[in-house]
């Protein structure tokens, strides 16, 4: 039986793509700015720090890196009554706490971020360690971030699962030499060369989850 399940955060745990978004666009209105839906995927693969220097290159922003960073936490935490967790999720969380194996969030994103979806969404008591941008120098696809979870859980690769969605987060657990499943984000992703297993459908992630976690 597997030890601990290492969670990616948005986008696997919780869907927090489009707000994520929506808090740049809400944002950079206020400055007569109208952003164009083909930087979704740039906001949705780079951090606030990272969005603001390619936002405040491709634009003039009258504003500060700080400030601007605080207006779209600020408009993030007034909605984040709207972001939903993803299909199966929460089964699998219960499922694998009642059985007593480790839960932890190995996230690219602030800890600010991260904390404020989780505990929205009430699922804080369920991890036993959150891990953010805040605690490592390389971000994924680099797979520091893993080792990272490893070295704390004092645990080898062989004893964990990880859990991604897109494929930047994959490469890093594969890099780390996690067993890695790939619960897709959108339907239409490709499959990651190295996981052991791809859905996009959250019953088979649900089935599939169970019987590593009962097995």
């Amino acid at each position: 039986m597997i030890k601990a399940i290492l969670w990616d955060c948005d986008n696997t745990i919780i869907k927090t793509a489009e707000l994520h978004f929506a808090k740049h666009v809400a944002v950079l209105k206020r400055y007569g700015i109208d952003l164009d839906k083909r930087f979704k995927p740039t906001i949705y693969s780079n951090n606030s720090f990272q969005n603001w220097e390619i936002l405040s290159k491709a634009f003039e922003i009258d504003s500060t890196q700080d400030q601007y960073i605080a207006d779209i936490d600020a408009w993030y935490h007034d909605n984040i009554h709207t972001l939903q967790i993803r299909d199966g999720v929460e089964d699998v969380l219960k499922a694998a706490k009642a059985k007593g194996i480790k839960q932890a969030i190995v996230s690219n994103g602030r800890a600010e971020s991260v904390m404020a979806g989780i505990k929205a969404k009430g699922l804080l008591d369920y991890f036993d360690m959150i891990l953010t941008r805040n605690d490592y120098k390389e971000r994924k696809p680099h797979p520091e971030p893993y080792l990272s979870a490893l070295k704390k859980l004092e645990l080898n690769a062989s004893e964990t699962l990880a859990i991604e969605d897109d494929p930047k987060g994959a490469q890093s657990s594969i890099a780390a030499t996690i067993p890695t499943v790939h619960y897709r984000f959108t339907e239409d992703m490709p499959a990651i060369k190295g996981a052991i297993y791809d859905c996009y459908s959250g019953e088979d992630f649900k089935k599939f989850m169970e019987s590593r976690i009962n097995g």
